[in-house]
């Protein structure tokens, strides 16, 4: 049965349950409560305000800059952080009541200079942050300027300067001066280059004038500018000193005077007033001092006494006053050889030779070779032999400089090796003369017998014959023997010999052998020459069965 005005609800499927109007009011009201607690969170989210920057835009080197960032308002509370080049570099910040704020602070150096730096707030509420920037650029005091030039110079020489300055931003401006009096343009020019990889600018001014003598002891200055960064100009100077130039000549610069006379090359101070005067022989220092005189303030010119021949070369005269140092230009020194006889030759290296005294010490090295000339006699046991020694060394004392390219001395004149053949004494039939080149090399090549009595039979008709040289009283360490090159000459030369009419020279040999002897001491070299000498006969033609020198 229903109920007019009575509301009916069915509990488990079986029985209804009256719902009257007071309980609709009350069911009504809970539906709006649960509705309220939904929507008010969403309500009281508020996005945060735009980010405010505060701080310089243009900032000093090594100067420590703060960037500030300030938020207000948001619900949530906004998070502010600060980038550079979307890399977060600051995400602290400071909260006061509705207000939120980085500061981000840095010291100024290249690496922010032309950066932007970016601010970022956000709470959740919209789908992307809110952001400022700001652009900073890094001004620089430019570096200490150089200023390069002469700082000597001569009256009304046009004379160049340069001044440098580097590494400033922006651009320095620069200007010179002599004292206070500023250089105009038409004197000093600037010319200004930035450079890419440092990002800053290098000024190059250059000034060009020709300094006067009322310059002298005056100043150079060179200015550069940078009002962003520098209060005061940076100053670099240098000192000016203009006097006059100094100047020498020389009015002749040939000369060929002809030896033993005196000569005098001449050297002209024309201006200024040197402090010392120095001469010059193929670019060494000459000292001045001996045959060579004058080379002097007073005196320039350089007196050569007694020329000779190698006095010949390039001259130069030099002055200096301290501060600069002039030349003149070459002089040329070719003096007249005078000629040379024989006589002078000869006189002059046999004045005061000593022929006792070895040419060289320690140690001689002389060749000997032998020239046979015929065979005088000659049985079993017994060779002999007019032959030749040729005997070389070189002696510095026999050298001259020029004249003709040698001469003949008499052997008994000059030192002599004391090589004698071993076991005979040799006799000479004439006193052999040396020959001796400009040089020093001396040949001697006596002539006599010689006999060897050292032969032994070998076959039949086959002798060998040796003859042995050394030095009589010079062991190897005073006098070394040995045969000549095979390119001058055969230790044994058979060009000259006259063949025998009964017996013959089938082959020979020289040998050089180092030997101590009992009664000496040291080593001596001694020399060999070894003969193979065969009667001339019919049946002897077997040369295979000669014997051999080992």
């Amino acid at each position: 049965m229903k109920v007019k005005g009575a509301a009916y609800c069915i509990t488990d499927g079986h029985e209804r349950i009256r719902i009257g109007p007071e309980e609709d009011i009350f069911i009504m009201g809970f539906k709006y409560i649960a509705f309220a607690l939904l929507i008010v969170p969403v309500l009281t989210q508020v996005p945060p305000g735009a980010p405010v920057i505060t701080g310089p835009q243009i900032i000093i080197f090594g100067q420590q800059v703060t960037l500030t960032c300030t938020v207000t308002d948001g619900q949530p509370t906004p998070t502010v952080k600060w980038l550079r080049d979307n890399v977060v570099i600051d995400e602290t910040y400071t909260i006061s009541g509705n207000t939120v704020v980085n500061t981000y602070s840095f010291q100024a150096s290249s690496q922010e200079h032309l950066e932007v730096f970016e601010c970022q707030s956000e709470n959740g509420v919209l789908q992307n942050p809110l952001s400022r920037t700001i652009f900073v650029e890094v001004y620089r005091s430019p570096n200490q300027p150089t200023l390069t030039g002469p700082t000597q110079v001569a009256p009304g020489t046009p004379t160049t300067w340069t001044c440098r300055s580097e590494g400033g931003y922006p651009i320095q401006t620069m200007t010179m001066r002599i004292g206070n009096s500023q250089f105009s343009s038409n004197q000093f020019t600037t010319n200004t280059q930035f450079i890419q990889t440092s990002e800053s600018y290098t000024v190059v001014g250059t000034l060009t004038f020709p300094p006067s003598l009322a310059n002298n002891g005056q100043t150079l200055f060179c200015d550069v500018r940078h009002t962003d960064t520098l209060t005061a100009p940076q100053t670099v100077s240098l000192p000016l000193r203009v006097i006059s130039p100094l100047s020498v000549t020389a009015p002749n610069t040939f000369y060929n005077p002809a030896e033993t006379e005196t000569v005098s090359l001449i050297c002209v101070v024309t201006a200024g007033n040197p402090t010392q005067i120095r001469w010059y022989k193929n670019s060494q220092l000459l000292p001045v001092n001996g045959r060579f005189s004058g080379g002097t303030v007073s005196g320039p010119a350089l007196t050569i006494s007694g020329v000779v021949m190698s006095d010949a070369g390039t001259y130069i005269c030099e002055a200096t006053d301290g501060s600069a140092t002039v030349r003149t230009n070459n002089i040329q020194l070719s003096p007249i050889e005078r000629s040379v006889s024989e006589f002078d030759i000869i006189t002059s290296i046999l004045n005061g030779y000593n022929k006792l005294v070895r040419p060289i010490d320690p140690v001689n090295n002389v060749t000997h070779s032998l020239i046979p000339k015929e065979t005088i006699e000659f049985d079993p046991k017994t060779l002999r032999f007019e032959a030749m020694q040729c005997i070389s060394w070189n002696d510095p004392r026999l050298s001259w400089p020029r004249g003709q390219p040698r001469v003949s001395l008499p052997s008994s004149e000059i030192w002599l090796p004391d090589i004698v053949m071993l076991g005979q004494e040799v006799m000479h039939d004439f006193e052999a003369k040396a020959i001796v080149m400009k040089n020093g090399d001396v040949t001697y090549c006596p002539q006599g017998v010689i006999k060897s009595t050292n032969c032994e039979e070998k076959s039949g008709s086959v002798w060998e014959c040796n003859f042995k040289f050394l030095s009589w009283s010079y062991d190897k360490v005073m006098l070394d023997i040995h045969f000549p090159s095979v390119l001058t000459r055969p230790s044994i030369d058979m060009a000259i010999y006259y063949q025998h009419e009964e017996y013959e020279i089938v082959s020979q040999c020289a040998v050089r052998r180092e030997m101590s002897y009992p009664c000496r001491v040291g080593t001596y070299p001694e020399l060999t020459y070894t003969f193979v000498i065969r009667r001339r006969r019919s049946f002897c033609t077997n040369l295979n069965a000669s014997p051999t020198c080992n």
